[in-house]
């Protein structure tokens, strides 16, 4: 939504449950999984790499969500922007989401498990400094869409989205601590070469094909074939060096065990920033450190009645 000129700011987004999906679902599950999104949300709402939902309002007897407005998702970057940017970038975007979901794991979150693009906000930073500007980057990712967190606990639903599922996801009853660093690696692909690992744009060919594109990855099976193969083959027209090529296969490996942390994830990507560009890591640091003494102070001077702006209860006894 639009705000009237002169308001700060000049946009917000609202975000709610889908009615057409009641049709398959009763009202008060379709409330009920509202609600488990929006308490974790809330839950990590003091990270700059989260974005932070402003307060939630029931109308007619639907719940509504105000957040902050961002320009894009990182589906559209990577789609849009890839071909004519470097790998600085793309590395400090997943930088930031991986700290973003360091932030949300000290607070509770055992994996996203929706972690994809789509689920990536981007706010443009050319449009919030002065101009003309010198700084490095253009992006500030933010994670957004906890509808699915915790859920092979909470929910006993271990899917996600099926370009970025990790093979334990296909099995009940098994540990997804290690899910998001799988999805990671096929961001950090697409971040870099514009194509998931399989070699072709994901949004070309999922969820629905583009006309002249095969209808095989619509498909439950060709997925979960990818995901359990041994040596998963990254894109043979990947250039960005040996040292993220092997990253890539790591996050993607079929043991779980055998991923890297998302610390050393994170700390992987810092030196390969710092090898190919020393002033955008010099950068980055800065800036994450700033923004976790932002997180800090965020924390410290909001207190429980902050979270009143939620109503969960009112929510959950919305429609009666």
């Amino acid at each position: 939504f639009r705000l009237p000129p002169n308001s700060m700011p000049n946009r917000i987004a609202v975000k709610t449950t889908d009615p057409s999906r009641v049709r398959s679902i009763s009202y008060g599950d379709a409330i009920a999984k509202f609600v488990h999104e929006i308490r974790h949300w809330v839950s990590y709402r003091h990270s700059p790499f989260i974005v932070a939902p402003f307060y939630t309002e029931v109308v007619h007897g639907w719940p509504y969500v105000v957040m902050p407005y961002c320009e894009c998702t990182m589906r559209q970057y990577i789609d849009r922007s890839v071909p004519n940017t470097g790998y600085p970038e793309a590395l400090a975007l997943l930088v930031q989401v991986i700290c973003g979901l360091e932030f949300a794991r000290q607070r509770g979150l055992l994996a996203h498990q929706d972690l994809k693009p789509e689920n990536v906000l981007l706010q443009n930073l050319d449009s919030r400094l002065a101009q003309p500007h010198d700084y490095p980057f253009h992006w500030r990712a933010k994670l957004a869409d906890f509808g699915m967190a915790n859920g092979y606990m909470e929910l006993k639903v271990p899917w996600g989205s099926r370009p970025y599922l990790a093979p334990e996801q296909y099995r009940k009853d098994a540990d997804l601590s290690a899910v998001d660093v799988f999805a990671c690696g096929v961001m950090l692909h697409e971040l870099i070469t514009g194509k998931h690992p399989i070699g072709e744009a994901t949004s070309d060919i999922w969820p629905i094909p583009k006309p002249g594109k095969s209808s095989k990855w619509a498909h439950e099976t060709p997925w979960k074939k990818w995901a359990h193969s041994e040596n998963k083959a990254v894109f043979s027209k990947f250039k960005a060096g040996n040292d993220l090529r092997d990253l890539i296969q790591s996050c993607l490996s079929t043991n779980p065990v055998e991923r890297p942390s998302l610390c050393a994830f994170r700390e992987s990507l810092l030196d390969a920033l710092k090898r190919c560009d020393a002033r955008s890591y010099e950068t980055l640091l800065m800036l994450l450190a700033y923004y976790q003494s932002a997180a800090i102070h965020s924390e410290a001077i909001n207190t429980e009645s902050d979270l009143q702006r939620y109503q969960f209860e009112r929510i959950d006894r919305s429609k009666g």
